[in-house]
């Protein structure tokens, strides 16, 4: 079973309703959609990102995503206009975020909105 919700470091929503407890939970995979935000967390200039970015060579993307599939029972849907997209997307699989910079993603990205400007819950 699975729940496909807009949801990435800036839409928190799932969060911020329980979605996601209730997921993780009862076995239930939350397939999260818009993981870069139409490019937007791509070209993220924040210093949390940035400083993520150094310590595990990745790109802002990479990070992004690695973010949501490092979390119990939550998936992505990335989309690749190009090749250089799948590119940079496959880099987000294979290694780990350490807990505490999961965490310090989830309480001190900037600008977070706890509902989707897309398809709200509720």
């Amino acid at each position: 079973m699975t729940n496909q919700v807009h949801y990435n470091l800036i839409y928190r929503e799932p969060e911020a309703s329980g979605l996601l407890d209730y997921c993780q939970q009862n076995d239930v995979i939350l397939t999260a959609w818009r993981p870069v935000q139409k490019g937007i967390l791509a070209k993220n200039d924040a210093d949390l990102v940035n400083k993520m970015g150094g310590k595990y060579v990745k790109t802002p993307a990479q990070i992004a995503i690695n973010w949501l599939i490092s979390q119990k029972n939550v998936v992505s849907l990335s989309k690749m206009s190009n090749p250089e997209h799948l590119k940079e997307n496959l880099g987000a699989v294979g290694w780990s975020l350490e807990p505490k910079d999961i965490e310090l993603l989830k309480n001190d990205f900037p600008g977070q909105q706890s509902v989707s400007d897309r398809v709200p819950l509720v």
